[in-house]
């Protein structure tokens, strides 16, 4: 801020030398007549700088020496003022107060003003401080958000929930997903979801977030490369002035992803052949039946099982027989069709699941299985291996509407197939 005292300050020696001036102009210049006017003014300079500079105190030394330079100059230049008569030295006594008025009443304006604009320089310098004080937390703010491992977004969102534009993301959004701050701050928020999110999440997401609830979700965030990153994001709802907005985090959650699907791994596929297990198999079986009836399709189920098996796990050792099951599950997944799934259950127990199909090509299919069982198993070095399949079939709704009965016909078909020579099938309504 500009201060005038300031620069008051430095001219009270112009006031002093302007005083010297009036007090000795005279002696130089016999002959020169200045008008009334023009001395008033000459007097009042000192009284306004040293009232400016120094207060009210500064206007009464002003004053005073104002009153006798007034009335020294009178006398210089009119030897005989002070015999004139009463009137005349009452003026300029009059004169002389005025001035002294003036100085004492500038000495009072000048402290006031002093007061005020020392009050406004505490002002400026508290608001000097805000600011620096601002700008230091929104640095330490950037850094913060810049530096962080997650991705974090402010959303501005609309009255519906629906988000309208990215307001700030940290760079590691840019970094992670490809796009540059200047591409985010105009891209559409919902290109980052994946479309499984954006179909089936969204509109829950959006009227949560209108009803301010928080809400945490694993998403695959979509770079711009189209490739799919897993996700855990954390949005809070948040009002900012009057815009709705959302705060969102995002972590990576790939390793955690990882170890889920081998967890998985573990519980529903079978170590041995690297088929469906048997809990796999219930999970799925379930949902293929509610396929079934809601299209109103026939779905087959095989019961397979090996015969001979135990008499090669006894003989040779369970190394060759699980050497036997590993070939034995690759010869039945080439057997059927893309669409089918093959599971191990048990030993040397296989169900196959056969979805929208119809008799005869489950016929075809049984067929293939038998055919690929004509040729021995190379297990030994020296020695080949015959075992033969036996194939139990039911048929969904034909032979029931539940897995539980439809596997428990298949299971008595595949007996019936055993009864009759084993090495062939059995649809179970046939038997």
């Amino acid at each position: 801020m500009i201060s005038f005292r300031n620069t008051a300050r430095k001219v009270p020696a112009v006031s002093w030398l302007v005083t010297i001036v009036v007090f000795i102009m005279p002696i130089f210049l016999d002959n020169f007549r200045f008008n009334s006017e023009l001395v008033w003014f000459i007097h009042v300079i000192p009284v306004y700088l040293l009232a400016y500079y120094f207060g009210i105190r500064g206007g009464v030394i002003g004053g005073f020496i104002s009153l006798i330079s007034h009335l020294f100059w009178e006398w210089l230049m009119h030897p005989g003022a002070f015999s004139r008569n009463i009137e005349d030295i009452t003026i300029m006594i009059a004169e002389a107060m005025v001035l002294l008025f003036i100085a004492i009443s500038t000495g009072m304006l000048a402290e006031i003003l002093s007061k005020n604009e020392r009050k406004l320089r505490g002002v400026n310098e508290e608001l000097l401080k805000t600011i620096k004080r601002l700008t230091e937390s929104e640095t330490k703010y950037r850094t913060l958000i810049d530096n962080a491992h997650d991705l974090i977004l402010l959303i501005e969102l609309d009255q519906t929930g629906k988000a309208r534009r990215i307001v700030e993301a940290n760079h590691k959004v840019a970094e992670v997903s490809g796009y540059s701050l200047e591409e985010l701050y105009s891209l559409d928020p919902s290109a980052l979801l994946d479309e499984k999110t954006k179909v089936k999440r969204l509109p829950k997401l959006r009227k949560k977030l209108s009803e301010d609830k928080s809400l945490v979700m694993d998403v695959n965030l979509v770079t711009k490369n189209d490739e799919e990153l897993p996700f855990e994001f954390s949005s809070r709802p948040l009002l900012i002035g009057h815009k709705k907005m959302v705060m969102t985090v995002g972590r990576d959650i790939s390793k955690r992803k990882k170890k889920e699907d081998n967890l998985k791994q573990i519980a529903y596929v079978d170590t041995l052949t690297g088929l469906p297990n048997r809990e796999f198999f219930l999970g799925y079986i379930k949902k293929s039946l509610s396929r079934a009836r809601r299209k109103e399709q026939l779905m087959g189920l095989m019961f397979i099982d090996l015969d001979g098996f135990k008499q090669v796990n006894d003989e040779l050792g369970h190394d060759v027989g699980d050497n036997l099951l590993r070939q034995v599950a690759e010869k039945l997944e080439k057997s059927v069709r893309e669409e089918d799934t093959v599971s191990r259950i048990g030993g040397d127990e296989f169900i196959v699941t056969l979805e929208d199909c119809n008799k005869k090509e489950v016929e075809n299919i049984a067929n293939k299985i038998l055919k690929t069982f004509k040729n021995p198993f190379p297990v030994l070095s020296n020695e080949d291996i015959t075992v033969t399949p036996s194939i139990g079939i039911s048929i969904y709704p034909l032979d029931g509407e539940d897995y539980v009965t439809l596997i428990k016909k298949a299971d008595q078909a595949m007996y019936n197939a055993k009864a009759h020579g084993k090495y062939s099938y059995r649809f179970y309504n046939e038997i």
